[in-house]
């Protein structure tokens, strides 16, 4: 049996107190997460809930929560807080 996650993303329109720059070598560790980013801004929308393998979406998951918690806890709302190219973004995972 197959089993799926979801990346929920949104771009943010207030600047958290923690977040952290997603870095090319990020998104080079992860690519199905830069396929997220890439889809929600061809798509000019202000979010996505993009899904992916289960595994892959835990070990995103593990990855962006354990850089959130290097630069501080994220308020209520998101697992993750970071920039990438300019713009905010929130993270959760929905599994």
């Amino acid at each position: 049996m197959y089993y799926t996650a979801v990346l929920d993303i949104d771009r943010l329109n207030f600047e958290p107190d923690h977040y952290f720059e997603l870095t090319e070598e990020d998104l080079d560790n992860y690519p199905v997460l830069r396929d997220a980013l890439e889809e929600m801004k061809r798509q000019g929308e202000g979010s996505i809930s993009y899904e992916v393998p289960n595994e892959e979406g835990y070990a995103i998951f593990d990855y962006l929560s354990q850089k959130q918690s290097e630069v501080g806890p994220p308020p209520s709302g998101y697992v993750a807080y970071f920039t990438y190219e300019g713009a905010l973004y929130g993270f959760n995972l929905v599994s």
